[in-house]
């Protein structure tokens, strides 16, 4: 992304809705060690390359806690 990358744009999202789950996928090494610092804001951090079955479980997960 041309402005902020990914964790920038999770931390602002959590910021401005805080009940939302995030998920964050990302191919970088460093952004994964990043993310895992936010554990509190990022619901899960998925590492490329992934399975389908991983994002689907990470989804479903995340929209079973949204709706406590």
């Amino acid at each position: 992304m041309p402005v902020m990358d990914g964790i920038a744009l999770a931390l602002a999202v959590a910021r401005d809705y805080p009940k939302l789950p995030i998920l964050l996928m990302t191919g970088y090494a460093d952004q994964r060690e990043r993310a895992a610092g936010l554990e509190s804001l990022v619901m899960d951090v998925i590492a490329k390359p992934f399975a389908v079955a991983e994002i689907k479980f990470a989804v479903a997960a995340a929209l079973g806690k949204s709706s406590r």
